[in-house]
């Protein structure tokens, strides 16, 4: 199965890439005008090492196929130290691509005598043009010198950008879902509530030891699992999207028409318990 998710073609490494690209012909044309052939080998040595590099290292994601042919429901909650959660509503082929499907990488490049191979040609290169790049004119050692600095520090700026700058999920339609009330919550006990409301159950709380397992807890769990059934959803403009740019007047918005307190829902049945011990 091909990656549905894939690097942006216009993204910044794209332009980095180009940038790069274009202090290349900078330098070539430089050398030529200053009729420095140290400078020119320098530059056809070190420019086709990069290539090589890239070629050397090419590889894409491959992710493995499925047997069904139909497509289960995929919803996964993702719990995060903090306490909150990520309710991701899919089916399971979305699942497996983006959290569940182990992650192959294949090389263009397999045989390990031709990577070898490369690595060696690629060695004599550097050192070609290192040793040419020495007996070059002073004006064009700080010409390499400003490019190199240049296009490192676009390197380093490209890699602290956002993922989302680099990678293309135009494949998938998101829809966010939002809370009557807002997502923020003061106290965990709101949180997992909010989330069972959105999921409907309770099994992955369990398994997934979301809750203490406690008397007191297990039967908060099945009353918040009662009281979710009752939520209902409607679809409008969310009031506090986390993803604003992304299609801002859609969105779906889960909640009950009489609110049930979590938090008071634990403390009555703590309170119950307690009192049936003594």
């Amino acid at each position: 199965m091909e990656p549905s998710v894939k690097a942006k073609a216009a993204g910044p490494l794209a332009y980095v890439t180009l940038l790069g690209s274009t202090l290349s012909v900078s330098l070539f044309t430089i050398s030529i005008v200053f009729g420095d052939g140290m400078s020119l080998i320098a530059t056809i040595s070190l420019s086709l090492l990069s290539t090589l590099t890239g070629i050397s290292n090419s590889w894409r994601l491959k992710l493995p196929k499925r047997r069904a042919e139909s497509a289960l429901a995929g919803d996964t909650v993702i719990r995060y130290p903090n306490g909150s959660f990520l309710v991701v509503k899919c089916d399971e082929e979305v699942a497996r691509a983006l959290f569940y499907a182990p992650e192959e990488i294949d090389y263009m490049i397999t045989s390990a005598a031709i990577y070898r191979l490369i690595s060696l040609v690629g060695t004599l290169m550097l050192m070609l043009g290192v040793v040419a790049l020495a007996n070059a004119r002073v004006e064009l050692h700080f010409a390499w010198a400003g490019a190199y600095i240049i296009i490192n520090a676009l390197y380093w700026i490209a890699a602290a950008v956002p993922p989302h700058l680099h990678w293309d999920f135009s494949c998938y339609e998101l829809m966010e879902e939002g809370i009557v009330g807002g997502n923020e919550n003061p106290y965990f006990t709101e949180a997992l509530w909010k989330a069972i409301m959105l999921t409907k159950s309770t099994a992955w709380a369990t398994n997934g030891n979301a809750a203490p397992r406690t008397d007191v807890w297990d039967e908060w769990l099945l009353e918040a699992r009662t009281q979710s059934q009752l939520a209902e959803e409607h679809k409008g403009r969310l009031a506090q999207p986390y993803w604003p740019g992304k299609e801002p007047g859609k969105g779906i918005s889960c909640g009950m028409q009489e609110r049930w307190d979590a938090i008071q829902a634990l403390d009555r049945i703590s309170k119950a318990q307690a009192a049936g011990n003594v």
